[in-house]
């Protein structure tokens, strides 16, 4: 018994016996003793259980990510780390440095944060101009530069907020989402393609928006130099474009999660005008160890205007804590108005997670089935199978 117990211990056996009926100065009733001493017992188990509970808490204190301190405001650093291994049917297998994402962030006051990212793993691309068969002109593609995101956030209210610089632009569930909580390996098809081929998301472009965050409800809108194609680069033009998204969640209990939503972008490009549009509809629906997502988008490109258009479904289900099987198909036209060019891929796959998403090992068949005058960017029929092994923090 430690000495700061002791007190308190005599304490309560002063007010234990003082309870008991006096029988004397004296009074050695056997039955009262035995019954004091088994309230000591019960006391000293209760102190001692409540000691190991603030014991418990003190160290899962210390465990938790702790913000490192500037020299104004405070910052806080993440990353995410991504090797692959690709095995491919018509390409060499390869090891591959996908990403190696470096997320610092901070807060100046309650209401002006910031944000940047830099992916260290990008290679760098070249853009290439061609005249009578000869390469005229070469130069720097700016979004293949390791800057990823650069902004100045404002927090107008408890939901409400403007973002200003380099991010996302507000369009598809799947292409806004970290690439670390994929549930495969790599995006669906019309989150890949070039920017100005049919791109959708997970592209950035510098801009504005303000974005609001409600228990039921979320939404963004926003002007950008393009949907995608300026991304480190300043516009060439006076045309922007106008995005925008929003997502209705009208089922969150009982295990179950329910989301719809719809997203939009359209303006012009370049000084003659060119014409980009993007609209979607995207739906996600979490009950237990299930997971259904899909997503429908069209797309609108060219002076002359290309329409392209697809999808995909993607499902999951939670075998145990560690294994998650997925399963995916998708479809993509690149030309609606011409045929033998669409692509239809399956895909099935796992998921370990060691650590969440933290710490977590994929493994992606994939299936791509293209027509025989599907244009060059989208390759040739082809099975690949994909390991994905990343950590996050």
């Amino acid at each position: 018994m430690t000495r700061d117990r002791l007190p308190f211990l005599l304490i309560c056996l002063f007010l234990a016996g003082w309870a008991i009926p006096a029988r004397g100065a004296y009074a050695d009733d056997a039955a009262e003793i035995a019954q004091l001493k088994q309230q000591m017992v019960e006391m000293q188990k209760r102190l001692q259980a409540l000691e190991e509970k603030q014991k418990k808490e003190v160290e899962e204190k210390a465990k938790a990510p702790q913000p490192v301190w500037a020299g104004f405001g405070k910052i806080k650093i993440g990353g995410l780390l991504q090797n692959w291994y690709s095995i491919d049917t018509r390409n060499p297998d390869t090891f591959r440095l996908r990403r190696m994402e470096l997320n610092i962030s901070g807060e100046i006051t309650p209401r002006v944060s910031w944000r940047t990212m830099f992916d260290t793993a990008k290679v760098l691309g070249l853009n290439t101009t061609i005249a009578g068969g000869n390469v005229t002109s070469v130069s720097v593609n700016q979004a293949s530069r390791v800057l990823q995101d650069m902004l100045i956030s404002y927090k107008v209210g408890s939901a409400l907020g403007i973002d200003v610089g380099q991010y996302k632009v507000p369009l598809s569930m799947e292409g806004l989402r970290s690439s670390s909580e994929l549930l495969t390996v790599e995006r669906a098809i019309f989150n890949t393609l070039p920017a100005r081929r049919g791109r959708v998301g997970d592209v950035r472009d510098p801009g504005l928006q303000l974005r609001g965050t409600y228990p039921r409800a979320e939404f963004a809108l926003g002007l950008f130099n393009d949907s995608g194609p300026r991304q480190n680069d300043v516009d060439d033009n006076d045309q922007k474009s106008f995005i925008g998204r929003f997502a209705y969640r009208p089922v969150a209990k009982d295990g179950q999660m329910l989301h719809l939503g719809v997203y939009g972008a359209t303006g012009g490009t370049t000084p003659a005008r060119v014409r980009r549009d993007r609209i979607g509809g995207e739906f996600a629906y979490h009950h237990g160890s299930h997971t259904l997502e899909a997503e429908f988008v069209e797309a609108k490109d060219g002076s002359s205007v290309i329409r392209s258009q697809g999808g995909y479904v993607v499902y999951a289900y939670a075998l145990s804590k560690a294994w998650q099987g997925v399963a995916r198909w998708e479809t993509w036209d690149p030309d609606t108005d011409a045929s033998g060019n669409r692509e239809h891929d399956w895909l099935v796959g796992a998921n370990y997670y060691l650590k969440g998403k933290n710490a977590k090992l994929q493994f992606n068949f994939v299936r791509k089935n293209i027509g025989s005058k599907a244009p060059d960017f989208l390759g040739k029929s082809r099975s690949l199978f994909l390991i994905n092994l990343q950590t996050a923090w």
